[in-house]
């Protein structure tokens, strides 16, 4: 190899080191930069995808563990409102039944009479009546009243939920902005 040729490989080297250093000061005055940024500020958290799925059974405890998630999503589905929220690699959910009663009813002497009253559960029926679930959510009452014949009514009471006052509840339990609160499901 001639002398001309090591002097060239030479230069190359030496200007390859020059932008090896200089890269590397610039990605260390980089990540001083962004660790003096607050998260809140310029640039976003990104959790780990979530890995396992926890139901919770009790609201206080899944408001507590789910305050400031980055998303929140909501559905009702088979009259179950259930509530999913991500935080920290984990699917947290709550269930709660919506509330439904059937009153079958007759008219005797000007006066209706109630022959039968059914409901899924015990619990369900002072929730109806007070238009709130057990996690808090108010919600509306809904009833519909078919004639089965001459004097005899079957009345259904079932509790329903807005979607937009669902969001703002969720949004000020759960201190996480309503943006971030989606109608629908969060699975793995």
């Amino acid at each position: 190899m001639s002398s001309d040729k090591v002097d060239v490989i030479d230069l190359i080297i030496n200007v390859l080191r020059e932008h090896e250093k200089t890269l590397d000061e610039l990605v260390g005055r980089l990540e001083e930069v962004l660790d003096r940024i607050p998260a809140a500020e310029g640039r976003e958290v990104v959790e780990r995808p979530p890995t396992i799925r926890v139901e919770v059974h009790d609201w206080r405890e899944f408001r507590s563990r789910c305050r400031g998630a980055p998303v929140v999503a909501f559905e009702v589905e088979d009259r179950t409102l259930s509530i999913y929220a991500v935080k920290r690699g984990m699917i947290y959910t709550y269930s709660e039944v919506l509330p439904e009663m059937k009153v079958r009813m007759r008219k005797a002497d000007g006066h209706y009479v109630v022959e039968e009253f059914s409901v899924d559960s015990l619990e369900g029926v002072p929730l109806a009546f007070r238009r709130r679930l057990s996690c808090g959510l108010e919600g509306s009452v809904k009833g519909s009243k078919i004639r089965v014949r001459e004097g005899l009514h079957l009345i259904n009471i079932a509790y329903d939920i807005d979607v937009e006052e669902t969001k703002k509840w969720l949004s000020k339990e759960l201190k996480v902005n309503k943006s971030n609160i989606l109608r629908g499901k969060i699975t793995i």
